[in-house]
């Protein structure tokens, strides 16, 4: 049998727990005596500490502070419940401090007093995270569908949150980062969730976009695999913008598989207020391959997507220029999508998610440089400055014999059309022919566009695709009917 007894003194330098056990001599029966000493630095009440646990795996942040102050940087999150600093509390830094010291997954919560937004002020960098952890501001009490939690940098030259090697798994969620000198969010990990922050130059209190904070670099760059930035759920979407450089990068061979889906990219969550870019919305990067890009509204950047040196990437279901609804125009600086460099094989578009590039002061989709067989397809593409879909980026391309030029996506040479007809039953029928690559097996899509009389019309909706085979001289005639409904008085 064990007897306890817990004795403290508000003016003691330590709590002393002492144990005493007095059993009997037999094997089973020894005379134990036992004095634990805690240090009491930060809390003279003991009485109220021992009544409190440590929950496994949660630390909670109680303080805007961001000060480490318990003289030591190297202990776990239950050596940091029982032993604070001088202050009595726990900083974001010594959360992830301890998270790093503690295996597995751990949580960091916020129980920070106050109502409204909570700003902590970094005065240096954060430490770079270790080990896998959820880091979650929609604990903070008050929180609805905005982060209560932010982190401001003061302008510093520094990262905000970096998810280092060993941190496959993590979360990152709820929070607000601005005044970020570097880039807010850095992953260099895999299987990772950034979902529900805000990011860059958007006002704590209101959501609105201001001129200051800015983040001196981008808001989320990711060089791992299996990330997803985002998701689907309304909560799950990142608000990216005021940022010098990007809004998100997946840069690197390892980038690859990743997500970024639901974001809201150079404009406020509710599209309905500009929060620009420096550079790109959205840069994939130096051969980062198989990710998907997909959901997203994008604006007020330079282009809207960029793909560089990028491989077999997925475009899709985007609103680029506009919202998904299409109630107000925020178009890029430059390109709507631009692919340059040695960029293979991407699809921009596909059936049923075809993305919407409307109002970007180039054009809407270039593909320059050494860039091929990159597939653009069932998009909407109109209202921007210049064409629609530009191979080359230097204006309306002549067809060439046998398409034997070179360039973005090889200048495939374009369709001619000869005629459109359409029967009193409302069945179009098309005539075209095409000149290209001698015994080539082409797809031509068809599509109702706007048009002004004389010019390049905009592919406003996808009627249907015919497959041809050009003969050994490299030409073919065809004769389509398209069935799906045509709007009378359209382009084609």
């Amino acid at each position: 049998m064990l007897a306890g007894n817990v004795t403290g003194e508000s003016v003691s330098s330590e709590a002393l727990i002492a144990m005493q056990s007095d059993l009997g001599a037999t094997s089973d029966s020894i005379r134990h005596d036992a004095t634990l000493h805690f240090s009491d630095r930060a809390n003279p009440d003991w009485n109220s500490m021992l009544s409190e646990t440590p929950d496994d795996g949660i630390i909670t942040v109680t303080t805007t502070s961001d000060l480490n102050d318990t003289g030591s940087e190297n202990f776990d999150s239950e050596t940091l419940f029982f032993e604070r600093g001088s202050d009595g509390e726990i900083s974001l830094t010594e959360a992830i401090l301890a998270a790093n010291k503690t295996p597995g997954t751990d949580e960091i919560r916020f129980n920070i007093a106050g109502t409204g937004p909570q700003v902590i002020a970094l005065h240096s960098p954060l430490p770079q995270i270790s080990d896998s952890i959820v880091i979650d501001g929609t604990t903070q009490s008050g929180y609805v569908d905005r982060p209560l939690i932010f982190l401001d940098g003061d302008d510093r030259l520094m990262d905000g949150l970096v998810l280092d090697a060993g941190t496959d798994g993590s979360e990152i969620r709820g929070l607000g980062l601005i005044n970020i000198g570097g880039n807010a969010i850095s992953v260099r990990s895999s299987a990772n969730m950034i979902a529900g922050n805000w990011i860059g130059g958007l006002d704590p209190a209101s959501g609105d976009y201001v001129d200051s904070p800015n983040n001196g670099q981008s808001g989320i760059t990711v060089s791992g695999a299996d990330n997803v930035i985002g998701g689907t759920h309304a909560l799950d979407s990142n608000t990216i913008g005021g940022n010098v450089s990007f809004g998100v990068i997946l840069a690197g061979p390892s980038a690859t598989d990743n997500t970024v889906l639901n974001n809201w990219i150079g404009v406020t969550r509710d599209g309905n207020d500009d929060a620009p870019i420096g550079l790109d919305g959205i840069g994939i990067f130096d051969s980062a391959s198989h990710n998907s890009i997909s959901g997203n509204v994008v604006g007020n950047a330079r282009h809207g997507i960029h793909l560089y040196d990028a491989t077999d990437n997925a475009v899709i279901d985007n609103a680029i220029g506009t919202g998904h609804r299409q109630t107000r125009t925020f178009g890029n600086a430059a390109w709507g999508i631009h692919i340059a460099g040695n960029s293979e094989s991407n699809q921009i578009g596909r059936s049923g998610q075809g993305n919407v590039i409307v109002g970007n002061a180039s054009g809407g989709v270039t593909v320059l440089d050494s860039s091929e067989r990159n597939s653009i397809r069932f998009n909407q593409i109109t209202g921007n400055a210049q064409l629609p879909i530009d191979l080359g980026g230097d204006g309306v391309d002549s067809n060439d014999l046998l398409d034997l030029d070179r360039g973005g996506n090889d200048r495939q040479n374009s369709p001619t059309l000869h005629s459109a007809t359409l029967s009193t039953a409302g069945l179009l029928t098309v005539d075209f022919d095409l000149q290209a690559e001698p015994a080539g097996i082409y797809r031509v899509d068809l599509y109702e566009a706007s048009v002004d009389a004389g010019s390049v019309g905009d592919p406003v909706r996808h009627l249907g695709t015919s497959v041809v085979t050009t003969s050994s001289a490299g030409t073919v005639s065809h004769s389509v009917i398209v069935t799906t409904p045509w709007t009378t008085g359209s382009g084609l």
